[in-house]
């Protein structure tokens, strides 16, 4: 039987620490968003880490995001929306090497857990290297909000204050009660 060094054991101990400490580490929290030259992008163009978030991209707009290292656009503008933009969004996706999806938020009904999952799919197939839009950044605000919450375990009001950062706007709620709101996140699958 080989005896092992006191130094071998300690070196052989503290590497099998740190192993586990970064087998076990959390998700790194998304970069605070960053207001970007929103030359092209209606009214918002935030990026956070590698994402991107914006009101409606113009063909000139869409045009940057190749060189930024965005591989993929999400739209959540509705077909009703596309023809007001003046070109084929997903044709000149396509002609700059860039994936392109839909996940349509247009009404109450539409946001749903199941639009959040293909969203958080989409953000892992392509690294977080994303383009996610709607016509002003609010949609892609709130879808932003719930990703945090769901994806990067960011509690509620810090997601709120990331997406406050690209354009969530105040709840028409607040406006109504003429004062702030504070939201409370429960999920639901707590047993």
């Amino acid at each position: 039987m080989l005896k092992t060094s006191p130094l071998r054991r300690l070196i052989q101990h503290n590497l099998a620490g740190l192993l586990a400490i970064l087998l076990i580490a959390p998700v790194q929290a998304a970069d605070f968003p960053e207001a970007q030259d929103i030359a092209g992008f209606n009214k918002v163009l935030s990026r956070s880490g590698a994402t991107f978030i914006s009101g409606q991209p113009t063909a000139a707009g869409l045009a940057r995001m190749p060189a930024a290292g965005v591989t993929a656009v999400i739209t959540l503008r509705d077909d009703k929306e596309q023809p007001d933009i003046g070109y084929d969004e997903a044709a000149a996706a396509g002609d700059l090497g860039l994936a392109y999806y839909s996940l349509p938020l247009s009404d109450d009904d539409s946001y749903s857990p199941a639009v959040l999952a293909q969203f958080i799919a989409l953000y892992k197939e392509h690294d977080g290297k994303i383009l996610l839009h709607c016509g002003s950044a609010r949609r892609a605000s709130f879808l932003w909000t719930a990703f945090l919450v769901e994806h990067q375990d960011i509690d509620l009001a810090t997601a709120q204050q990331h997406a406050m950062a690209i354009n969530l706007g105040k709840s028409p709620v607040a406006g109504l009660l003429g004062q702030d709101l504070e939201l409370r996140y429960q999920p639901t699958n707590i047993q």
